[in-house]
């Protein structure tokens, strides 16, 4: 378990923003709670990302089935419906299951057309933002910098965010998957100062739409390396804590997980 300068330690979850998911089988050191009075019983993280899909009816369908779901009390689960039917997911959904926008920018007010605030994602009853995602990052051009902006901008104004991370095809071939994935990751970091509500996504790029799959040993060297990353940026910040991240911990190298 890592270790912040006053000796307590934090463990990480699991998280799939989109796509199938599966619980973690963790490693004994990684599922043990801290001892810090600041660090909250750990829950097993879900977060489904809607991404600009469905209508009100569809999408009832659809709430009414995550109602119907017998959640265990160990388990916190976030969705993500597109910005126009938070406020339709909020009235819906059970509420044991939390509510998020897919983005929001890094101020408050002002001339930014077509952009949300954290304010108004609050109004709409979403306690949570997704921010860093890769299609905000290589469609819409968002840099390093912008989204640890607006991670700093949205907990401080009292959002929980879930921040991501991953390396595109080019940048995993080219080598370069620790170079892009420790700079997106220390920036974000460098942006919290509390990890309590915070929830740190790795998603493989690389692996979506370009017609290649993750086999289990890559899917767990890229874990390997978002842990160790996490890990380290957070424990050179004393009394900080890591919440979540989206990777399954595996026991050893040797027992690699069926890819899904």
């Amino acid at each position: 378990m890592a270790q912040d300068a006053k000796g307590a330690g934090f463990c990480l979850s699991a998280l799939y923003i989109s796509g199938q998911w599966r619980r973690p089988r963790a490693a004994p050191d990684l599922q043990c709670v801290g001892s810090s009075a600041m660090a909250p019983a750990r829950k097993f993280f879900v977060g489904g990302n809607w991404k600009m899909n469905g209508r009100k009816n569809n999408l009832g369908e659809l709430i009414n089935t995550l109602n119907a779901a017998k959640l265990p009390a160990d388990t916190e689960v976030v969705c993500a419906p597109p910005t126009a039917y938070i406020d339709f997911a909020r009235q819906k959904l059970d509420p044991k299951i939390a509510v998020a926008a897919q983005n929001c920018y890094k101020v408050a007010n002002g001339a930014f057309t077509g952009e949300i605030s954290p304010g108004m994602i609050k109004d709409l009853g979403a306690t949570w933002v997704v921010l860093g995602h890769s299609e905000r990052r290589h469609v819409f051009g968002e840099s390093d910098e912008l989204i640890g902006q607006k991670v700093a901008h949205a907990l401080a104004e009292g959002l929980g965010v879930i921040a991501c991370i991953g390396e595109k095809l080019d940048e995993r071939e080219a080598g370069i998957t620790e170079k892009v994935v420790f700079e997106q990751t220390k920036v974000i970091a460098d942006n919290v100062k509390d990890w309590n509500k915070v929830v740190l996504a790795y998603e493989p790029v690389w692996a979506i739409g370009t017609g290649k799959t993750a086999t289990p040993q890559q899917a767990q060297a890229a874990q390997i390396l978002v842990e160790l990353l996490a890990q380290a940026l957070i424990a050179e910040r004393p009394g900080h804590w890591g919440r979540e991240g989206e990777w399954k911990v595996m026991p050893s190298p040797q027992q690699p997980p069926s890819a899904e």
